[in-house]
C-alpha cells in the first residue's frame, strides 16, 4: 500500500513539473520560477537580500530586498504579492525574526500567508542572512 501511494505520488509530482515552466533567467534569485499553468499555482524559490547595488546591510534590508525580489518574480509569471498563499524564510539568526516580520507586515499588512520560518546555519552566499521561498496561486484572492 505504501509503495502504491509513493508511486502515485511520484507520478503527481511528474506530470505536475512536466507542466511547469522553468526560469534560470530570474535576476536576483538564485534558484528557478516554477509555473504549473493548468492550476495558476507558481513556486519562487532562492529569494536574497540583494539587488544591484549589492546586500542589504542587516536583516531588515535584506528582507526588504528579498520580498521585492519576490514580488518581481511573481510579476513574470503575472501574479504579485497579493497571490502568495505560502511563505518560508531560512534565517541565518532566528534572533533576527522580529525584524522580518515587521517587513513582512510592510508587504502584507495584515494578510500575511502561511508562514514557516527555519534557522539553518548556512545560506547560499556568505552574505545572505535570509533567504524566502514562496507559493503563489494567481488570481486567488488569498
Amino acid at each position: 500500500m505504501r509503495l502504491a501511494l509513493a508511486i502515485v505520488s511520484l507520478a503527481f509530482i511528474f506530470v505536475t513539473l512536466a507542466a511547469a515552466t522553468f526560469d534560470t533567467e530570474a535576476g536576483n534569485s538564485t534558484g528557478p520560477r516554477t509555473a504549473d499553468s493548468s492550476s495558476s499555482r507558481v513556486w519562487v524559490s532562492g529569494q536574497l537580500g540583494q539587488d544591484a547595488s549589492g546586500w542589504g546591510e542587516n536583516a531588515a534590508q535584506q528582507a526588504r530586498l528579498a520580498l521585492r525580489n519576490l514580488d518581481a518574480e511573481l510579476q513574470k509569471s503575472g501574479g504579485s504579492l497579493d497571490d502568495v498563499v505560502e511563505i518560508t524564510t531560512y534565517h541565518r539568526e532566528l534572533s533576527d525574526l522580529g525584524q522580518f516580520r515587521t517587513v513582512l507586515a510592510e508587504f502584507f499588512g495584515d494578510a500575511i500567508p502561511t508562514w514557516t520560518s527555519v534557522e539553518v546555519t548556512d545560506l547560499v552566499e556568505p552574505e545572505a542572512l535570509i533567504e524566502v521561498k514562496a507559493t503563489a496561486v494567481l488570481n486567488s484572492g488569498r
